[in-house]
């Protein structure tokens, strides 16, 4: 998805006002990088050679430069496991090689301040304040959020061949690191195994007493919790949605406008799981005589952030018939299809295999990638074009060149 996308940088228009929301998003950095490079008058390599990461640690920016004891990255696919390059030169968001000793360097400076300034380690540690008066959970390049009661700073990254995650623990002087040379590993739920292990028996860190007993007094089944899976869109944003799903007698979360990555849900009490890296948790409500199940954002403390409602959307095969056909988006030059595809719609990008929609609501759909898909229509009724909405690139127009046959 990360390759698929930078074309759309090209979109016209701004996702929301500046300082209205928090978006993550890897152009930030490279734009950081060259800030660097016209105040210094260095390239990023060269200055944070000279002023971060010494001995060991470097930017890449040459890819004929050979580097000793490299681990070469990996991807999984249907043949196979095979070796493959990574994306080298692009440097501010990627292409840092480092070692388990100057990682621990890195994070112990955190806490002894030998590079940069007290104030700036403060800055990078400390939420974001929105326009609205909210906090993001983001810092200066450092995600802030608990796990089990345990303020923690991380951050999680991934290219070709590789996925890391780094969580630190600044009350405990506890850092969690994971380097994989496989890009297929999901290392934000693999790093919360190894914390466990490493915060048995500290108080803070163990679940409260309430939910142990919740937990022991009712351990869900399978077929439990495949009751509590399906799509959910949210009810303060009613075109967006979440796959919900139970694999291994794991909750498993699945966002359509990031990555597309499935996101393991740690569970705190019966009906709580809380979001890896997040003060935030799900917690499950069920069904009355009025209404079906859903599930409850909820903070840290309880408090009720939003509600993702069972979707019961099902669109009429005429409905999915007028909106089968070819539709152009001039924005990133490329035309998509729309097609039938088995009891639903598939968008088929030129080189890609289908993307399978969800339907959501009328002419809402969503899908990996592609995020929320709105069907347009014409004063006559008849589907005009479609935009398509993930997260980094929201309301890339499609207008229709071509309706089937």
């Amino acid at each position: 998805m990360k390759r698929w996308c930078r074309c759309w940088r090209v979109k016209r228009g701004l996702n929301f006002t500046p300082g209205s929301e928090y978006q993550y998003n890897n152009g930030a950095y490279n734009l950081l990088g060259s800030i660097v490079k016209h105040v210094s008058g260095q390239s990023l390599r060269a200055f944070a050679d000279a002023n971060i990461f010494k001995p060991s640690t470097h930017y890449r920016d040459d890819p004929a430069m050979i580097l000793p004891y490299r681990a070469s990255g990996y991807s999984q696919e249907l043949s196979g496991f095979g070796n493959v390059s990574e994306a080298v030169g692009v440097v501010g968001n990627a292409s840092v090689y480092t070692t388990i000793r100057d990682l621990l360097l890195w994070e112990q400076n955190f806490a002894d301040v030998r590079v940069g300034t007290p104030a700036d380690i403060a800055a990078m540690q400390a939420q974001t304040v929105l326009t609205s008066g909210r906090s993001s959970a983001y810092g200066f390049g450092l995600a802030i959020g608990q796990y089990r009661g345990l303020r923690t700073i991380e951050h999680a990254g991934s290219d070709r061949g590789i996925a890391t995650n780094a969580v630190r623990y600044p009350d405990q002087q506890l850092a969690v690191v994971v380097l994989c040379n496989l890009d297929t590993i999901d290392v934000n739920s693999l790093t919360p195994s190894y914390d466990r292990h490493l915060s048995r028996g500290h108080p803070c860190g163990s679940i409260s007493q309430q939910q142990r007993s919740a937990l022991a007094s009712r351990e869900l089944s399978d077929d439990e919790l495949a009751n509590r899976a399906g799509l959910y869109r949210s009810s303060s944003n009613t075109d967006r949605a979440i796959r919900i799903s139970v694999r291994n007698s794991t909750v498993i979360a699945r966002s359509f406008y990031g990555d597309d990555t499935d996101v393991e849900l740690t569970p705190v009490s019966a009906n709580r799981f809380r979001l890896p890296g997040s003060t935030n948790a799900l917690e499950f409500v069920p069904a009355t005589a009025v209404r079906p199940h859903e599930w409850h954002i909820v903070d840290n403390a309880g408090k009720q952030l939003d509600v993702l409602e069972l979707v019961t959307s099902e669109p009429s095969t005429m409905d999915l018939r007028s909106s089968v056909g070819e539709y152009r988006s001039l924005e990133i030059d490329v035309t998509y299809t729309v097609a039938l595809e088995g009891s639903g719609l598939a968008v088929r990008p030129p080189g890609r295999a289908p993307i399978v929609l969800q339907p959501v609501a009328k002419d809402v759909f969503a899908g990996d990638s592609v995020g929320t898909v709105k069907f347009l229509r014409d004063a006559r009724g008849a589907v005009s074009g479609f935009t398509v909405n993930p997260d980094k690139a929201r309301g890339i127009r499609f207008d229709r060149v071509k309706p089937a046959g």
